[in-house]
């Protein structure tokens, strides 16, 4: 009888620390309120996606999975999706990106989003995260043109001021 024998605890260590870090990731992405996808760089196709897409984009992850961003018309301005791939290219992420989606029902929204480029079963794949920031958009907008008004107002009640001052003189 000959036989053999090898120790192969450190390597039924390192699968079970793979399969609990998987496991975080999984929970972690899916656990997210906000957008969460993975798609492959190449193409956009959707590997995966959360709820957090479902509700901020209104496509169903049954009905992207497979499928290019390009062909459900997610980004309003193709061009800036050329934008992330070719800065994912040189810099690996990119952090606070403002980008324009389109809804599922045609809706255009300002998204601010996070990438990340990864290796995924040797094919480059995108991580990304994002959230609607539309009505925050607005808001902002809305608060620099009251300013706006409010210095005009300023300046006209000023020099109505100044001109009844120098009047009374």
């Amino acid at each position: 009888i000959i036989g053999t024998a090898r120790d192969v605890t450190e390597l039924k260590r390192s699968q079970e620390a793979l399969r609990h870090s998987e496991e975080r990731f999984a929970k972690a992405f899916h656990a997210n309120p906000s957008y969460a996808s993975v798609s492959r760089l190449e193409d956009g196709r959707f590997v995966a996606v959360n709820q957090g897409f479902e509700r901020v984009t209104g496509w169903k992850a049954q009905e992207v999975l497979g499928r290019t961003a390009m062909e459900i018309g997610l980004w309003s301005e193709p061009a800036e999706r050329g934008e992330l791939v070719r800065h994912l290219r040189e810099e690996g992420e990119w952090q606070g990106f403002k980008v324009h989606f389109r809804r599922k029902n045609g809706e255009v929204i300002l998204i601010e989003g996070s990438c990340v480029l990864t290796e995924i079963g040797g094919e480059p794949q995108i991580i990304g995260v994002a959230r609607d920031i539309t009505e925050v958009a607005r808001a902002e907008e809305e608060i620099r043109n009251l300013n706006v008004t409010l210095e005009q107002r300023v300046r006209s009640r000023t020099a109505e001021l100044e001109e009844a001052v120098r009047e009374m003189e």
